[in-house]
């Protein structure tokens, strides 16, 4: 779960003292199974020492961190980890599933087609978008009104998707599924609401962006509606999917694999994978950096509100420039 959507008060969350990771302890945690000692020429350890990953700040008050215990994971526990999406063959393809009234409007709803477009430079597989399905097609979905707005419960939708997965022709090329919606999510009737689930045994990811809008959730600096949805639908599915291929909350630096509580901390949140989150699955999805970065570039470029992240892809390839010239 990408966000604490509880009942319980914030005063009332039990306070964790986490204590931010050694430069020792960073380093061992890029240790490959097949390595016997940390090596200071890795790739992906040098983006630390050229200043391109930055260390997990004192989390504050009603931070992720502050309320969430995290073990986090090395590059060894990432390779021992049984369950996680990783492409082979035919099968190569993410899916994603719109349910339920799906505007065709930017400043409405993230465009299904830049979605995809993104995660397909995020992750470099395919992304196809299926047809939309209406609610009452699925079966024995429950809803509730709560705060004024209608919620749909995340389980049903999730029994859906794993029925549509059962299908030959998808299951035979399907890497995951994932729903997207524009109506409000809950798990259960003691949860507020929830963001989304992930579910990595049956790689399947259901997912609302209804909150993503500036009328429920201003952001802190001026943007257009369809710039504040379109950037946070997209880490939000990219966190998720990261989940799928097996990464859990990142603990070591900034990323964007790290825990979420409130608006302004996922404001903070990188767009970008750490150095070791990006080396465990530059393996599993077998990435090519410069072309990755390129590609992620592009996407940044061509959208208005990630001009952040597009200076963050500009100072990575000339990274790898540099050790290419190196190497």
């Amino acid at each position: 779960i990408f966000f604490r959507s509880v009942f319980l008060p914030t005063s009332l969350m039990p306070v964790i003292k986490f204590q931010p990771k050694t430069d020792a302890e960073v380093c061992r945690a890029f240790w490959s199974k097949a390595q016997k000692q940390d090596d200071h020429q890795d790739v992906f350890y040098g983006m630390i020492t050229a200043g391109l990953s930055e260390p997990v700040p004192k989390p504050g008050k009603g931070d992720w961190l502050r309320e969430h215990e995290e073990k986090g994971q090395t590059l060894r526990q990432f390779e021992n980890c049984s369950f996680r999406i990783e492409p082979h063959g035919h099968c190569d393809t993410i899916l994603l599933q719109p349910v339920g009234d799906y505007p065709d409007d930017a400043e409405a709803a993230p465009p299904l087609n830049a979605l995809a477009e993104y995660v397909t430079a995020f992750y470099g597989v395919p992304t196809r978008v299926l047809p939309a399905v209406a609610l009452e097609k699925i079966p024995g979905l429950t809803t509730r009104m709560h705060g004024g707005f209608r919620q749909l419960l995340i389980g049903d939708i999730y029994n859906f998707m794993k029925e549509l997965l059962k299908s030959r022709d998808l299951a035979r090329k399907t890497l995951a599924v994932v729903a997207v919606t524009m109506e409000d999510l809950y798990p259960g009737d003691d949860w507020n609401f929830v963001y989304g689930q992930a579910y990595a045994l049956e790689a399947v990811g259901v997912f609302s962006f209804a909150r993503f809008h500036p009328s429920f959730s201003p952001p802190s600096t001026p943007a257009s509606a369809s710039a504040v949805m379109l950037q946070r639908s997209c880490k939000v599915l990219t966190h998720e999917i990261g989940h799928l291929a097996g990464l859990r909350h990142c603990i070591h630096r900034r990323c964007l694999l790290n825990g979420v509580n409130h608006e302004l901390e996922m404001q903070m949140q990188p767009l970008q994978l750490c150095p070791l989150c990006l080396k465990k699955l530059s393996g599993s999805f077998k990435w090519h950096l410069m072309t990755r970065s390129q590609q992620l570039l592009a996407f940044y470029t061509a959208h208005k509100g990630f001009e952040e992240a597009a200076q963050k892809e500009q100072s990575m390839q000339a990274y790898l420039a540099t050790r290419q010239q190196k190497g």
